[in-house]
């Protein structure tokens, strides 16, 4: 297994550790956001397992896709389901810096995501 393979796949491991921690903690989705005060929400809580469910699935598909052409594919979805949060944090949440970080750091996730898939491909 190359250096590259290993890394796009402890990346995959770490967006489903990720979403798994959504699916048992879903307030804490709410806290990382800065409205922990909609942590109770039936809305949030619904936001936190669809968040949950697709980062772990797309993480597995990332850490245990067999071709690289599927682990990119897979990383390629990862970035623009990052991109979409940031974007989402920035027109949606309230501003504060809590916002920026968590849209920074959703963008950084994006990026790298990205250029692990390209990487990644044809390899």
């Amino acid at each position: 297994m190359t250096a590259r393979t290993w890394a796009s796949r402890v990346f995959g491991l770490a967006t489903a550790a990720y979403g798994i921690s959504l699916l048992l903690r879903p307030r804490s989705l709410a806290a990382q956001l800065g409205i922990a005060e909609m942590a109770g929400e039936p809305a949030m809580r619904l936001v936190s397992a669809v968040i949950g469910v697709r980062d772990t699935a797309d993480g597995l598909a990332i850490a245990l896709a067999p071709k690289s052409s599927q682990r990119s594919l897979a990383l390629l979805l990862r970035a623009a389901f990052d991109a979409a949060d940031t974007a989402a944090c920035l027109a949606f949440l309230p501003a504060s810096r809590q916002r920026t970080r968590v849209a920074a750091f959703a963008a950084a996730w994006s990026a790298l995501a990205l250029a692990a898939a390209v990487a990644t491909a044809d390899r």
